[in-house]
Formats: structure tokens, sequence, C-alpha cells
């Protein structure tokens, strides 16, 4: 295009080769052009600067995403520092959580064996308060037979050298009083409610014995049953002219008499050699077994049952 116009130009300038009107046309015409050139090179620069601008915009665009990226990523990362510092903490508090409820509950077993280990011993003192309420009520009514025995038709009471006088029987009721004091003292570590000893006559004490204080099967005797014959025999032994039987009972959930009979005698002549070698006279210790035949209670119930397995124990002495 500006070859053209220098052409154009140079043509009427130089040479004159074209009249005035056919010039003006042509200036026209070169302006014409040249306007458009200059236009066309003006929109060229304007898109080569409008593409720098968006390459410009672009590269700040860029820029900008670059430090959105950056900061998101540095967020990012600090969220999760965040969160894994929170994970620990709230695994930490599972753990103590975990060890407070452990260390509860170990305390609520703990404090729940100490109620029933006291529970228990209230229970054994109880027992053992009651049996000495009875213990104490045998003696009053012992003391009372004594008191009337002691005290004359005239309603004195015959004294010699300052002391009161015994009749016999009062001496022999003294006797046996003095017997069942030495059973009592001897069987006193027991629980109250496995073991009865009481008068049953004149001269004669009945002692009956839970199985389970003597065996741990029913048939052979355990370490705690040796220890208890022993300790009865102790006071046993001291009165050789007392007659001992011993006398085995069965529960009744053996059908059978016969076989009954049999364990329950069995039972006794266990006891009454274990008597005899702990000292008590030979000849004057007896034993026998009565099977279901004498229960103290019903046996439809375990309790029943343990309560009619027992042994009983009957200490004569002379008049």
């Amino acid at each position: 295009m500006k070859q053209l116009l220098l052409l154009i130009i140079s043509c009427g300038v130089l040479a004159g080769c074209v009249p005035n009107r056919q010039y003006e046309s042509l200036r026209i015409e070169r302006d014409y052009y040249r306007n458009k050139t200059v236009e066309a090179d003006s929109l060229a620069d304007l898109r080569a600067l409008t593409t720098y601008e968006e390459i410009d915009n672009d590269d700040a665009e860029r820029a900008t995403m670059i430090r959105q990226v950056e900061s998101l990523t540095a967020t990012n990362k600090a969220l999760n520092e965040s969160y894994t510092s929170l994970a620990a903490r709230y695994d930490d508090l599972l753990n103590q959580n975990q060890k407070l409820l452990t260390n509860t509950g170990e305390e609520v077993t703990g404090l729940q064996q100490s109620l029933a280990d006291r529970t228990r011993e209230i229970s054994r003192r109880e027992a053992e308060i009651r049996k000495l309420e009875l213990d104490i009520q045998a003696r009053e009514q012992a003391v009372t037979r004594l008191e009337a025995d002691l005290a004359p038709a005239g309603g004195t009471v015959v004294k010699q050298r300052g002391a009161t006088s015994f009749n016999p029987q009062q001496q022999f009721a003294l006797r046996m009083n003095q017997v069942q004091n030495e059973l009592n003292q001897q069987l006193s570590y027991l629980p109250a409610n496995t073991y009865i000893i009481s008068p049953a006559g004149v001269n004669r004490l009945q002692i009956s014995l839970a199985e389970g204080l003597l065996t741990n099967d029913g048939i052979e005797l355990s370490r705690q049953g040796l220890d208890l014959v022993r300790r009865m025999a102790a006071t046993l032994r001291n009165y050789p002219t007392a007659e001992v039987a011993v006398v085995g009972h069965a529960d009744g959930s053996e059908t059978d008499a016969t076989m009954a009979y049999e364990e329950s005698t069995d039972k006794a002549i266990n006891i009454a050699q274990q008597l005899i070698d702990a000292g008590v006279v030979a000849g004057n210790v007896t034993a026998g077994g009565k099977g279901f035949y004498a229960p103290v209670t019903d046996s439809s119930t375990a309790e029943g049952r343990a309560a009619n397995r027992r042994l009983d124990i009957y200490f004569t002495l002379p008049q």
C-alpha cells in the first residue's frame, strides 16, 4: 500500500504525467488509502497492545491464582495440622476416659466386694449374738432351776460355813452346764448357724453339726473337719466315764433306704474313729446311722437337704 502511494506521488510530482483534476483525484485517493493505512496500522498496534495487555492480564491473573493456591495450600496445611492436633487430643481424651472408666469399675467392684464382706461379717456377728442370747437364756433357766432346788420348804437357803450347800442333783446339773460351756468355747470359732449344742435330757447333751463342717464330699473328713473333731475330743476325753454316741443322717435324696442308712452309718463310724484317735475312750464310743428317717426339715429344697445331712453327737454323763 505504501509503495503504491509513493509511485502515484512520484508520478504526479516529478513527471507531471497527469492533469490537476486527475492529480486531485489521485491525492484524495492517496489520502484515503493513507488514512486506511494509518487506521489499519492503528488497529494493528491496538490489537498488539491489547494482546500484550491480555498477556499481562493473564500473567497477573496467573500470579493471583498462584497466590490464592499458595494461600489455600498454607490454609489446608494449617487445617491438617489443627486436625492432627485435635485428633491426638481426642485420642488422648479417649484413653484418659477409658482409664477413668476402668479405675472407676475396679473401685466399684472393690466397694461391692467390701460391702459383701461386711454384710457377711455382720450376718455372722448377728448369728453369734443370737447364739449368745440363747446361751444366756439357757444359763438363766439353769440358774432359776438351781435357785428353786436350793430353796428349802421353809423358804430359806441352807448355808454351810458361809457357802451354799448343793445336793448331788444340783452338783450334777452344774457339771453338765460346765461341759456345755466347754464345748461352746471349743466350737465358738464356727459360724453360729452351723452347729447347735443343747440339753437332750437331765444328763445328756446333743451336739448337731452341719455336714459341710466335716467333709467336702460327704465322705472323707476335710482338714477343717479333722480340726473340729479334735477340738471336741479335747473336752470329751476329760470325762472318761461319759458315753459318746455318734449318729449320722441322710437327706432323702437317696430313695433307697438301705443305701441311705449305709451312707449315714459310714459317716458316723468315720467320726467315731477320729474321736477315738484323738483320745476319747474307745469303749464309750458307739456309732450308727438313721438314714433319712429323722429329718429336721423338708428335703424338697437345697437348704433343707443340707440341714438334714447332719451329724449328731450325744454326750451322756452318768449320774
